[in-house]
């Protein structure tokens, strides 16, 4: 067995609402981007998300193919091509990514699972490497002066 690390975001993002809960898809958020809860409750909002309720897969995908601050590049993954996190964490050692599994979302940076339970055998379908914006002209020039 792995010894990969687990941390529970809701010990040091400082401004959860504790009028909500269902919020996986807002801590993640707020994990990959360093973004507020607050600003992602509200980023999110726009999106379908409403207050002690999740979001559905298609309504995440849409708030996040549309981050005007982030780049989120989408794997493979998927209910018909999955790996358990232990696996995805094995294959992608570096990198921040919003991952959502059945009914839940949480951040995995550089290996480490940004969740507030500890759950390795869960299943991966759905992945996004998180670049800024700057990250993804850095390496658009690199790329075009190599």
């Amino acid at each position: 067995m792995s010894n990969i690390e687990v941390i529970d975001p809701e010990t040091f993002i400082e401004d959860i609402d504790n009028d909500d809960y269902n919020y996986c898809t807002v801590i993640a958020l707020a994990v990959v981007t360093g973004a507020s809860f607050r600003d992602c409750q509200k980023y999110l909002s726009k999106f379908g998300r409403k207050k002690r309720k999740g979001l559905t897969t298609h309504n995440l995908e849409n708030a996040l193919s549309r981050s005007t601050k982030f780049h989120f590049k989408k794997g493979d993954y998927s209910f018909s091509n999955k790996i358990t996190l232990n696996q995805f964490i094995k294959k992608h050692p570096k990198g921040k990514y919003y991952i959502i599994s059945r009914s839940h979302a949480y951040a995995v940076i550089d290996g480490v699972i940004y969740d507030y339970k500890e759950s390795k055998r869960r299943q991966v379908i759905g992945a996004w490497r998180v670049y800024t914006k700057v990250e993804v002209e850095e390496l658009r020039k690199h790329v075009l002066h190599s």
